[in-house]
Parts: C-alpha cells; structure tokens; sequence
C-alpha cells in the first residue's frame, strides 16, 4: 500500500503564517503588505522551529520493543529450547485448573525451576547433552501427572481409589522438585570448577609477590 504524504504540517504552518501576517497588517494600519508578512515570518519560524525540536525529542524518546534472547545459535539446541518452553506453556494451562495450594506451589517452583535451565542452555548451549533426560521425560511426565491430577480434582469425588491417586501425585511432584532442583545445580558444576581454577591461580600469584602468607586464604570463608 503507498503511503500519502503527510499535509498536515503544511496546512498548520501556512495557517499560522496567515494568522501572524493579519496582526503584522492591524499593526500597520493596512499599510504595506509585503512588511506585513515578514513581520509574520518571524513568530512563525519561532513556532516552527519549537515544534520540530519537540517532535524530534519525541522520537528520540519513544520506546524501542524489547528483543527476549531466545536462541543459542545451535539449532538443536534451539529446537529443545522451544519445545521444552511450549510444554512449560501447557503445565501453566493445566496449573490454572487446579485448586490444591500444595500442588499449585509445587508446580510453581518446577516451572520456575525450568525456565532457569531453559535460560542456561541459551547461554551454554555446549550443555544440552546434559539435560536430555530433562526435556525428553521429566518435563512430559510432570504434565502428565498435574493433568490427571486437575482431571481427579474436578470429579469433586472424594473416593478412595481417587484420592490415593493424587496423593501420590502429590507426592511425586514433590520428588520431582527436588530433582529438578538437582538438574540445575549441575548445570553450574563447570561454573564451580572455573572458579576453582581462577581462585587456586589468583592465590598463587598473591603468594608468589609475597602479597599473602602460604595458605588458603579463600577457603577460611571470611
């Protein structure tokens, strides 16, 4: 589709013109009308200029969208990020239906829990190998477990082949959690080992230059 010319500006600017070139006139009892508009051109530029400034600042100043970094450049890996993201979608869905304030909080933490392992395989995309079990079961399972969970809990039936079932459920998310929680510490474990390094490395040179006494200074925990 082409796009008009915008005319505004021109019509605003001629009738402002117009408008200060009839009061140079009054000024000039009528007199010469040439004089008149040049006394007329002067407010006018004034407000011209005014206005440019203030439109120029506003789009110096209007928002730009917010670009969410969702790839790690390893299209595999990229593609376990989607999916892993997609499912944690649906167990919001399915989190939404469900009335038990335990289960809710579990499953909050197991969906906060996995958008932080999600956030560090964008960065350390090298780390995918790690977290097949993660995206391939455990995160199928967990939807799995809260959807018949939300299917038992709507029946509104306190029966006991029901209410065993989703105490277990219950529980299992419970265990779920923590392994979870386990998946993520050890994403961090090659952080660990690299500071370990830096820090024996740093310790060194500080003895070397005489700069500390022959120990461990960072492992004293002060």
């Amino acid at each position: 589709m082409t796009k008009r010319p915008v005319v505004a500006p021109f019509y605003t600017f001629a009738a402002t013109q117009l408008f200060f070139a009839l009061i140079g006139m009054s000024i000039n009892n009528g007199g010469d009308v040439f004089a008149s508009i040049l006394v007329g051109l002067i407010p006018t530029g004034i407000v011209a200029i005014v206005c440019l400034s203030i439109r120029a600042a506003n789009r110096k100043h209007k928002p730009r969208p917010t670009q969410q970094a969702t790839a790690s450049g390893n299209p595999e890996v990229d593609a376990v990020i989607l999916e892993g993201r997609q499912m944690l979608n649906q167990l919001e869905a399915v989190k939404g239906k469900i009335r038990n304030a335990s289960v809710i909080y579990k499953t909050n933490e197991i969906i906060d829990i996995s958008h932080k392992v999600l956030n560090q395989l964008v960065k350390k995309p090298e780390l995918h190998s790690s977290v097949k079990r993660f995206s391939s079961y455990y995160l199928p399972t967990t939807i799995k477990l809260v959807t018949n969970y939300s299917n038992m809990e709507v029946q509104g039936i306190q029966g006991g082949n029901i209410s065993a079932t989703m105490e277990k459920i219950e529980n299992a998310l419970e265990t779920l959690k923590t392994a979870y929680k386990n998946q993520l510490d050890s994403l961090f474990s090659h952080v660990a080992m690299d500071l370990e390094t830096d820090i024996q490395v740093l310790e060194n040179i500080l003895k070397t230059e005489g700069l500390i006494q022959n120990e461990n200074i960072f492992d004293k925990g002060e």
